[in-house]
């Protein structure tokens, strides 16, 4: 509720004269329906509506629920005396002594006083005054106090206090905000006030004011008017922050602090120069809200030994930083927008990771605006880890890089639905900058629903190669998902084949005695030793074949499958005829080299394969060859894919209504051995369920190249039969 005083000047711009009985009508502001007046603050007891005067002309004051209402005074004839306006009725006006419309008016008055007097209204320290204009309310100081926040010309000490809704305004300490003078001080003097009870709300004024090295306490929420998005704006009732030349940062803030609704403009030359938005280090819960980050060194700078914890960024804008976030953790971003940073436009390091609905663009430096620079870089602490429904546009180097160090790396990863345009879009750049996504051993990672773009164009003048030149490179990483992801114009997809991360197998001795040795996983992050294979189908030793023997009496040149050392998991044992296994010696694990399995499985949808057929016909007599990207299905997952991606080939005959199913097991994993090719063998349909075609040789199944440590496959299928079949078919796993 709030109080009209019908007497008070301030509130009614009165009748020149008092009028005895008038009658004065209170109506809803925009409506000609009477509102209702109450006698208490608890609006309990209800007044007449019009009030009437008494013989002196004086009403009686009335309280009414916040809102705006018009005023109507008559005489009690009828005849108009005055008619208002809106008037704000606000729950704290019943709470001080004078209420003025305009600051100029507070400031200018000499009416009230610390002592009586002819005219003058007595007050005293701890009584408010209001300013209608802006929500202003001021606290008497004591008469003599030092530095008053102001002074009326009355000589009322004044220091500027919180409103009902525990809000204080920048405005009520005098800054210029003409985007020149130094205005630190006052917005200082307001964020102090706030923390002085407890926390509160800063407003900052609309317009440009010159700021730097402020301190935010905790739990002050600093709010302006209204942000800009790209240009930069300083009428139309926005409220922009300029970082002062000298200063380090605009703010250093505290536990729970929240900015919302203004620009923050680093105003620097270059990066060594810009200072830093906003110093975080050891802070935690800071939430962003409507806020726009330009032209910093660091947006937000995180720290180092202390890093950043809790950051909820929402609505904002951080464009041309050297770097936009740095060292935050626990983050929340969503439905933001990153552009033209020269480092790094996110770097963020531990705890939990939300990115969502968010654009990043153009990240770049350098004199041409064309060398490489981060979208998100996800250092090693990170976990748990979403991003989800966000653009990705022309950023220089990668969109997303994972950051690894040792057995620390970025896990449980989410990348969903996200669209990727053409990264490493600069020039020159070196194949390591120019992917998608590059996530380096990170572990249980899924990347679904996403779209990668290739780009042809490069910025002026036009150089380099296409972007980018892999969607996503998932180099020693466990537990990879990849699903439902379209990748347009990309070769390869994914690259698996780095060298330095060749040789994760090994051949460790067995216990067995001399000459024996046994494979096992030698990979660095503790994942142990077992290679998470099946029993092979043979074993090949110089493009032949070494006998299968009997586990613990291995002789030479023969091979077993299963644990003869207490090892808890199966592998691979070998004794062979000469030398030592090494894993460049030309020793590889074949499956199904002679038998396939068949079903009627019926005709299966393209879409369920990596590096499909498209829906082929065979017409009678015709051999064709397709070449089988197996980089491809590699994505799912470096340990799974050991011993379950599988060639698939769904067969039917329309003529007579028949089909069959096949499937080939291929062993994926790289030893760095010799470039030497296994041929897997020729398979014949001549299972007697099978009724594709007339006779029982229509179609043969020839698997002519397979690197079973490889990254590629090239098969042909043959019809030998008189009638045309339909092939469609791919990699599963």
């Amino acid at each position: 509720m709030g109080q009209l005083n019908p007497n008070d000047p301030s509130q009614i711009a009165y009748y020149p004269s008092t009028v005895p009985f008038a009658r004065l009508s209170v109506y809803i502001a925009g409506t000609d329906t009477l509102a209702q007046l109450f006698r208490d603050a608890d609006l309990t007891a209800m007044l007449s509506n019009p009030l009437r005067a008494d013989d002196t002309g004086t009403f009686e004051r009335c309280f009414l629920v916040d809102g705006d209402y018009r005023v109507v005074i008559q005489t009690r004839k009828g005849d108009p005396i005055l008619q208002t306006g809106d008037i704000a009725i606000r729950s704290d006006s019943g709470d001080v002594v004078r209420s003025f419309r305009r600051m100029s008016d507070l400031l200018a008055d000499r009416s009230l006083a610390y002592d009586k007097g002819t005219g003058r209204q007595k007050i005293g320290a701890g009584d408010l005054v209001e300013v209608k204009e802006g929500g202003f309310v001021f606290e008497v100081t004591d008469n003599g106090a030092p530095d008053p926040d102001s002074t009326t010309q009355g000589g009322i000490g004044l220091q500027a206090a919180p409103d009902g809704a525990s809000r204080i305004s920048v405005a009520q300490f005098g800054p210029a905000a003409d985007g020149v003078t130094d205005d630190s001080a006052a917005v200082q003097k307001a964020i102090d006030r706030a923390a002085a009870s407890g926390g509160g709300l800063v407003l900052l004024p609309p317009g440009s004011m010159v700021v730097g090295d402020l301190t935010v306490p905790d739990d002050v929420w600093i709010d302006g008017t209204l942000y800009s998005f790209y240009e930069n704006v300083t009428d139309n009732g926005r409220t922009r922050l300029i970082r002062k030349a000298d200063a380090g940062a605009i703010f250093t803030v505290g536990n729970r602090v929240r900015l919302t609704n203004f620009d923050m403009d680093g105003n620097g030359a270059t990066d060594a120069e810009a200072g830093n938005g906003i110093e975080a280090e050891g802070s935690s819960r800071l939430e962003l809200q409507g806020v726009k980050l330009l032209d910093f060194h660091y947006g937000i700078n995180g720290g180092v030994g202390s890093p950043l914890g809790g950051l909820d960024m929402r609505f904002c804008v951080v464009r041309n930083n050297n770097w936009g976030l740095r060292n935050c953790k626990d983050s929340f971003l969503l439905r933001s927008t990153f552009s033209a940073n020269r480092n790094r436009a996110l770097y963020l390091n531990g705890g939990q990771v939300t990115v969502q609905t968010c654009f990043i663009e153009f990240q770049r430096s350098g004199p041409d605006l064309d060398e490489a620079a981060t979208g998100i870089y996800l250092g090693r602490n990170a976990n748990e880890i979403l991003i989800a429904n966000c653009t990705f546009d022309r950023n220089a180097g990668n969109d997303i890089y994972f950051e690894r160090s040792g057995t620390d790396k970025p896990r449980h990863i989410n990348v969903c639905g996200n669209i990727f345009k053409g990264a490493g879009w600069g020039a020159d750049l070196t194949p390591d900058a120019r992917r998608s996504i590059n996530m380096l051993g990170s572990t249980c990672s899924s990347l679904t629903n996403n779209v990668f773009q290739t780009r042809s164009s490069k910025p002026s003048p036009s150089k380099g190669a296409p972007s980018p030149l892999i969607a996503a490179h998932c180099e020693q990483h466990d537990g990879l998902v990849w699903q439902g992801n379209n990748a347009t114009g990309l070769l390869p997809v994914m690259d698996l084949r780095e060298p330095d991360f060749a040789d994760i197998y090994e051949w460790e001795p067995s216990a067995s005695g001399t000459d024996e040795y046994y494979l096992r996983d030698n990979n660095d992050y503790g994942d142990g030793p077992e290679p998470y294979i099946d029993g092979p189908d043979g074993v090949l030793h110089d493009a032949a074949d070494l006998a299968a023997g009997t586990l613990g009496s291995l002789a030479t040149g023969q091979w077993g499958f299963g644990d003869n050392d207490g090892l808890g998991f199966q592998t691979v044992y070998v004794r062979l005829p000469s030398g030592t296994p090494t894993m460049a010696s030309d020793l590889r694990l074949y499956y199904n080299k002679d038998s396939v399995r068949f079903d009627n499985a019926g005709d299966v949808a393209t879409d369920a394969y990596r590096s499909a057929l498209a829906r082929e016909t065979l017409s009678a007599g015709q051999t064709k060859t397709f070449a089988l990207n197996l980089r491809d299905a590699a994505m799912h997952s470096s340990t799974y894919l050991r011993s379950h991606v599988k060639l698939a080939l769904s067969l039917r005959q329309a003529t007579t209504n028949a089909d069959a199913y096949v499937e080939v097991p291929i062993l994926l994993r790289r030893d760095g051995g010799a470039a030497t090719l296994a041929t897997i063998g020729t398979v014949t349909t001549h299972d007697a369920g099978l009724t594709v075609g007339t006779s029982g040789t229509d179609i043969v199944l020839t698997v002519t190249e397979v690197a079973p440590f490889g990254d590629a496959l090239t098969l042909s299928v043959e019809n030998t039969g008189g009638h045309s079949v339909k092939l469609v078919g791919g990699l599963l796993w």
